[in-house]
């Protein structure tokens, strides 16, 4: 087996030992290659490797990727020397000079988070290695790329951080037809990886997920991101401090984004740059918080991993601003106050404060008696009760009820 050139639809066939030199370009007269067109292909040669140890044993699994081929069409695909690409069963992973983009490209009944990526674009330097399971009788194999940690901003805002191959979105599923090719791809790559290369430092790009602009809906209102600024738009089941507010905010203004994922009830937040990273008091009447539906595709976390690669370009700290104490709501206490509240009783002594935690009083009676008019009524029925305990000749007005006794 081996690798051989494969001229694009209506090119003129080439021998099979043809291997185009680096300066080689196609006639500009023939037709345009199609789009990701693959130009070397694995074939059986009898022929050319015997078989046995002498075939297990030759070095003719490596793919010839240090020939370029450029096509003179628009869009034209150029693979320089030491690229490569490599298809799956649900999507192409494409290695370019100083980074990958693996382009997932799923069916109806596909993984529906790999459906809401589409695109997944990565760094070389955020590149730590690469696994190659190959695939057996009974499943099929992956190849998945092993990143440096702190590199991806979308792994840890997933419902699972570790799923499996299917829905992995570092994963490309390998069938048996291209056990060969993704091998000599995961060679391929781990030579780059151990090439001298910058390293990964703090504010260096991270992997970038999506395909912007990008926009998510929730039970009281949606989102949308263009890589500049974050929409917030309410609609007509939020709450009435949410529909006063709708927020735009800028990149630069942001520090973090926050997901609690949907289960009976979930959020996605979006926290300004210079204020605490607690999670909400309560996400209905929080104005940076998008209350979220069920979503089986996750396309929220897509949109606050998008965010925060955005974040992380621009540098913005997560506290811009120092943060002060939030002034006390309770007045200083003193020994002796000059302005008692109202209702108490001055001559009396007040209970001390020792926690800072104002201490509750029983409320003024009067005051409660005219609380509503039931417990006004109430309160005239109970002093008409005493009256008439105490003085037998009332009892005679009380039966007549209120407002009717005589003078």
């Amino acid at each position: 087996m081996s690798w051989r050139f494969n001229p694009a639809p209506g090119w003129p066939s080439s021998p099979q030992e043809f291997s185009p030199p680096p300066e080689w370009r196609p006639d500009p007269a023939w037709p345009p290659a199609p789009e990701n067109w693959p130009f070397w292909i694995w074939v059986d040669d009898p022929s050319s490797s015997p078989s046995g140890t002498e075939r297990a044993a030759a070095p003719s699994s490596e793919m010839p990727l240090t020939t370029s081929v450029t096509v003179s069409s628009p869009g034209a695909v150029r693979l320089p020397s030491g690229t490569g690409q490599l298809h799956g069963d649900d999507g192409t992973l494409t290695l370019a000079e100083d980074s990958l983009e693996l382009r997932l490209s799923v069916g109806r009944f596909g993984d529906a988070l790999k459906g809401a990526l589409r695109v997944r674009r990565y760094p070389i330097m955020t590149v730590a290695d690469v696994r190659y399971e190959p695939p057996s009788s009974w499943h099929r194999g992956s190849l998945r790329l092993l990143l440096v940690p702190g590199a991806d901003p979308l792994r840890p805002l997933l419902k699972d951080p570790e799923p499996g191959p299917g829905s992995d979105p570092d994963s490309l599923v390998i069938s048996s037809s291209q056990a060969a090719q993704a091998d000599s791809f995961a060679q391929l790559l781990r030579a780059r990886l151990t090439e001298p290369r910058p390293t990964a430092a703090a504010g260096s790009p991270c992997v970038e997920s999506g395909v912007l602009p990008l926009e998510v809906s929730g039970s009281d209102g949606r989102v949308s991101f263009d890589g500049q600024t974050v929409a917030l738009k309410f609609g007509r089941l939020a709450t009435p401090e949410k529909k006063r507010a709708g927020q735009n905010f800028p990149v630069d203004a942001l520090a973090d984004v926050q997901v609690h994922h949907p289960g009976l009830t979930g959020w996605l937040r979006f926290v300004p740059a210079g204020t605490p990273e607690a999670a909400p008091s309560d996400p209905k009447t929080d104005v940076n918080t998008l209350v979220l539906k069920a979503d089986r595709s996750q396309s929220y976390a897509v949109l606050g991993a998008a965010v925060v690669s955005a974040i992380r370009r621009t540098g913005t700290r997560p506290y811009a601003e120092p943060i002060s104490p939030a002034p006390s709501l309770l007045p200083a206490t003193t020994e002796h106050s000059q302005h008692p509240a109202p209702g108490a009783d001055p001559t009396t002594e007040q209970p001390s404060r020792t926690s800072g935690v104002p201490a509750r009083t029983e409320p003024n009676p009067g005051l409660r008696a005219t609380r509503s008019g039931y417990r006004q009524h109430h309160h005239t029925r109970r002093t008409l009760v005493e009256r008439a305990t105490c003085c037998p000749a009332s009892r005679q007005g009380l039966r007549k009820g209120p407002g009717r006794m005589g003078t």
